[in-house]
C-alpha cells in the first residue's frame, strides 16, 4: 500500500505540532517565564515572636524595668511555651525574679514587717518563714541590728525544687509558679565519702 503525499504531509505536520506543544509545555513547566523575575526577590526567613519578645525584655532588664520584663517573659512563655527560644525566656525571667526577689521594692513575694519591742532578725526569720540572711539583703541593712518601729521586707522562702534530667535544669518554683532554673551539673565524688541528699 503506497501512501500518498497528502498523508506523508499530514503525518509530518501531525508530527511537529505533537513534539513542539510538548516542547512548549516542557519549557512552560520548567523554565517559566517570569523565573529570574522571581529568583531576584529575597528569600524571608521566618523568625518566632518569642525572638523579638527576649530581645524587647533584655532592653526592659537594661533599663533597670524590671516588671515589665517579668510582664513581658511570662506573656511570652505563656503564649507560646515551646519557642525555639523558651530555654532563654525562661533563664532571662529567672535572673529578673532573682533581682526583684532581692531588692528593696515591694512584691507578692516580701511581706512588710514592722519591727516591735523585742524583736530581732532571726526571730522575725522564723516567724515569717524566711532568713536572716535573706532580710539583711533584701533591706540591704549593715549589720543584724534593728530598731522598733523600722519597716523591714521579709521575702518569703517557700521554694521547691525540681531536677529536669531531659533539659539539664534544676527548676526552682514558690508558690507563685516558677521561680528561676540554674543549668545542673555533675561532680565525681571521691570513693571513700558517701553522697548526702
Amino acid at each position: 500500500m503506497r501512501t500518498s503525499l497528502w498523508q506523508k504531509c499530514t503525518i509530518a505536520l501531525l508530527a511537529i505540532a505533537i513534539f513542539g506543544g510538548a516542547w512548549l509545555v516542557a519549557r512552560v513547566v520548567f523554565r517559566p517565564r517570569d523565573l529570574e523575575r522571581y529568583r531576584s526577590i529575597p528569600w524571608v526567613n521566618y523568625v518566632h515572636p518569642n525572638v523579638k519578645k527576649l530581645k524587647e525584655a533584655q532592653i526592659f532588664v537594661d533599663e533597670g524595668k524590671l516588671n515589665d520584663a517579668r510582664a513581658l517573659l511570662v506573656n511570652a512563655l505563656l503564649s507560646a511555651p515551646k519557642s525555639p527560644v523558651t530555654r532563654e525566656l525562661r533563664d532571662l525571667l529567672g535572673e529578673v525574679n532573682t533581682q526583684i526577689f532581692f531588692s528593696k521594692e515591694p512584691s507578692s513575694r516580701k511581706i512588710e514587717y514592722t519591727v516591735k519591742r523585742g524583736d530581732a532578725l532571726s526571730s522575725i526569720a522564723r516567724k515569717l518563714q524566711s532568713s536572716a540572711e535573706a532580710i539583711i539583703r533584701v533591706n540591704e541593712l549593715d549589720s543584724t541590728l534593728i530598731r522598733p518601729g523600722e519597716k523591714l521586707l521579709v521575702p518569703q522562702l517557700d521554694f521547691t525544687i525540681t531536677i529536669d534530667l531531659s533539659r539539664n535544669r534544676l527548676v526552682v518554683h514558690d508558690s507563685h509558679g516558677f521561680f528561676t532554673q540554674y543549668p545542673s551539673a555533675s561532680a565525681d565524688l571521691p570513693p571513700a565519702r558517701q553522697p548526702t541528699i
